[in-house]
């Protein structure tokens, strides 16, 4: 999924098992390694709030609640 936003941290709750990956702008993927109950991963903590575009892929096993934005 792609999400355009303005914000200087995003946050996901996320549930299940598995490995979701994570972009910036195009920039280098990352993971965030999902186990368990749902809660929420910080996922962009670039401290300053800007325009930007975030990619995640998420596998099958794990499941996306919400996101959040500051």
């Amino acid at each position: 999924m792609r999400l355009r936003y303005h914000a200087g941290t995003v946050r996901m709750v996320l549930g299940g098992t598995g490995t979701v990956k994570v972009r910036q702008d195009g920039g280098s993927w990352r993971d965030v390694d999902v186990s368990g109950v749902p809660r929420s991963y910080a996922v962009v903590t670039a401290g300053d709030r800007s325009d930007a575009t975030l990619e995640v892929q998420v596998p099958a096993g794990v499941d996306v609640y919400s996101f959040t934005f500051g």
